[in-house]
């Protein structure tokens, strides 16, 4: 279970989140902590940010997403998700599109699991809102376009991002809502409230 953004208690043992970036170039190893026993996982051939375990997950492999850059500048990114099993072995690796606008400038992805999808929500830096896109867990489609909160976010998630950690966050309120908690341009906290419904849903909808 989820403890914090980069600590998972699992099958009795506390997990813990670590990335190391380069002093030579660019790259990034990401890391897990177990017992004194550090693992590594992959290797990132660019920088990258915003190392988190998905939050409410309940899959058998562990799951965690993070934010790389992809140009030298910081104006182009990618959200990834990775899972390992429990001898840590990466068992996949892909890619969260979701572009809006024809490009992607993010910070703080926030993955959810709700049954058998996963929310995705992140800070867009292009709009200055709150992106929220989901996807089918197992083969990662989107199954519902991006959709945006249209309320301008602090300017602090552009001018000192390092100082934003708590000023976003997502909440598993219910199996299926989830509570986008962010601060607005006047530095006033703002909570939405986020259905989220599963594929399972849909098909007994369909079928009724």
């Amino acid at each position: 279970m989820n403890i914090s953004h980069d600590l998972f208690y699992h099958r009795g043992k506390l997990l813990y989140l670590l990335c190391d970036m380069s002093d030579t170039d660019e790259r990034a190893m990401i890391r897990i902590v177990e017992s004194g026993r550090i693992y590594d996982i992959y290797s990132c051939e660019y920088p990258i940010q915003d190392l988190r375990f998905v939050q409410g997950q309940t899959t058998r492999d562990i799951m965690i997403t993070w934010l790389a850059w992809i140009d030298p500048r910081h104006k182009h990114s990618r959200t990834y998700l990775l899972s390992f099993d429990d001898t840590f072995t990466v068992r996949r690796v892909d890619l969260l599109q979701s572009t809006y606008i024809g490009r992607e400038k993010n910070m703080l992805p926030t993955a959810t699991q709700f049954d058998d999808v996963l929310l995705l929500s992140q800070i867009s830096l292009v709009e200055g809102w709150v992106s929220l896109s989901v996807y089918d867990i197992d083969t990662l489609k989107e199954i519902v376009p991006v959709n945006m909160i249209k309320e301008s976010v602090s300017y602090d998630f552009f001018h000192a991002p390092e100082e934003c950690a708590e000023k976003f966050s997502v909440i598993k309120i219910s199996t299926n809502e989830a509570a986008i908690i962010f601060y607005n341009e006047f530095e006033h906290r703002c909570v939405y409230r986020y259905p989220v419904i599963s594929l399972r849903s849909v098909e007994n909808i369909a079928y009724k």
